[in-house]
């Protein structure tokens, strides 16, 4: 396939995806897997690996219910294009007006709300401050993080394999909720 038209990368399992015309191209639920499942969280400054998959999973099984879905793809729009540590992403006004745009539109895409619902940023925040005790290596105080109480979870740092695996099995689980829901309520 040639590439035609805007800037497009290319996408696991075939095809390109245009960042600046998202809905254009319909992205296949395995390539932002696949991204997600590559992409270390935190710029890669944790040990052990730990991926966004995996944050994405973990969260989507600790989250208010109800809301597992959206936190499963809270950060879909990293594993296309990738994410920027927050306070350089502060700076840059243009890549958020991207980011917001490629959101709106996997949010049409996969069925999930815009802008996150108020449980899965409370979620995320506390996914982050159990990150910090056990992925990070220092223990200073993240003033995010401050106030928000860790979850009693065990982050393992799995494979990009078994990410993409375990991200995909929760999708698909959760998919199917989401349809019928929205079957019921019609």
């Amino acid at each position: 396939m040639k590439v035609v038209g805007g800037p497009q990368i290319a996408v696991y399992g075939g095809g390109y995806f245009n960042i600046l015309d998202p809905d254009s191209t319909p992205v296949p639920i395995e390539a932002i897997a696949n991204g997600l499942a590559n992409t270390c969280r935190f710029a890669g400054q944790c040990d052990p690996f730990y991926s966004v998959a995996e944050h994405c999973v973990l969260g989507s099984y600790q989250v208010e219910p109800g809301y597992e879905y959206e936190f499963l793809l809270h950060d879909a729009t990293e594993g296309l294009i990738h994410d920027i540590t927050k306070p350089l992403k502060l700076e840059l006004y243009d890549y958020q007006v991207i980011e917001r745009s490629v959101e709106k539109s996997f949010a049409r895409q996969f069925g999930f709300t815009v802008p996150m619902p108020a449980a899965v940023k409370v979620a995320d925040l506390r996914m982050l401050a159990t990150e910090q005790c056990q992925v990070m290596t220092h223990t200073d105080e993240w003033l995010l993080a401050e106030g928000h109480e860790p979850y009693d979870i065990d982050i393992q740092g799995w494979t990009p394999k078994l990410a993409r695996k375990r991200f995909l099995q929760r999708y698909n689980e959760l998919k199917g909720r989401v349809t019928s829901r929205r079957r019921r309520a019609v």
